[in-house]
């Protein structure tokens, strides 16, 4: 599997990313996987598509969602018929803030399998929620508090749907026990060095590993590496850093090192990378 890294830019100011996109009929994609930092909510306005999150293949129905954690690559497959869908971004932790007590319903919910996940909204009668906030988002016209609104309504309308013996508790426990280490590495621009992360969780290095990897289904240094890679992406295309410069704030040994990582991990060079943003900043991967 190999995941295509797209940042959408959020900020406290811009907590959310809402982008509509028409699929074709017959419409079908061998692309690499998308990985994101931020829950993605894909809902289905019109038709339906094929998609997968992690190795899942999940077929999402007209007025239904895929629902996505931060730290899932997933990929539109195909569709038959065609669709139309609203696509969703927001940050996970402005999400807990709002949801108060039930953003720890919200971050169980992510840790569950994708298919379970699912199955759990469809069988709760949930996913009506989905429907009812792609017509409140075609209804906004781009109004950024009416969006947070619908997005925010639509969170709470399917935690408050979930009762405690939904969810195991023991994966979202988990999740909260690494976010100190996950916090380390928002902090800074160097490297997080695994053994630092390991005691700000008061975990020993391996069963911190060995955790990190059950959660987030990726090593700890993949996960830390790719963060380093993705803030080094971001600097060269937003401020016009330079390939050197923007290696060494980010703790690479080389621009030559960086470049050799950048491209295995992006499909291209720095400077091809910037080039496409350039080209269509607000999807550059073309899908």
């Amino acid at each position: 599997m190999k995941p295509t890294y797209f940042d959408w830019e959020l900020s406290p100011e811009k907590p959310f990313v809402v982008h509509f996109q028409n699929v074709r009929p017959a419409y079908s994609s061998e692309m690499d996987f998308d990985f994101h930092r931020s829950i993605h909510i894909n809902i289905a306005l019109e038709g339906a598509f094929f998609c997968d999150i992690r190795s899942y293949p999940y077929l999402c129905n007209c007025g239904e969602c895929m629902l996505t954690a931060p730290w899932e690559p997933h990929r539109l497959r195909r569709s038959d018929s065609g669709a139309r869908i609203c696509m969703i971004a927001m940050n996970l932790d402005d999400a807990m803030k709002f949801l108060l007590a039930d953003g720890r319903k919200l971050t169980a919910l992510l840790m569950l399998p994708p298919d379970a996940r699912h199955n759990l909204l469809r069988e709760k009668g949930l996913m009506r929620y989905s429907d009812e906030l792609g017509g409140k988002l075609c209804g906004a016209d781009g109004n950024l508090l009416r969006g947070w609104q619908a997005i925010v309504n639509f969170l709470f309308e399917i935690t408050g749907g979930l009762d405690g013996g939904d969810i195991p508790d023991e994966a979202q426990a988990d999740y909260m026990r690494l976010r100190p280490a996950l916090q380390m590495i928002n902090a800074g621009k160097g490297v997080t060095d695994a053994a630092d992360a390991a005691r700000a969780c008061d975990l020993s290095v391996s069963r911190f590993r060995a955790v990190f990897r059950q959660v987030f289904h990726r090593p700890f240094a993949s996960y830390e590496l790719q963060y380093r890679l993705q803030g080094a992406a971001d600097d060269i295309v937003k401020t016009g850093m330079t390939v050197k410069a923007a290696a060494f704030e980010w703790g690479f040994f080389d621009a030559s090192h960086f470049s050799r990582l950048f491209k295995r991990s992006f499909g291209m060079a720095p400077g091809q990378y910037l080039k496409s943003r350039i080209r269509n900043p607000e999807n550059p991967h073309g899908e």
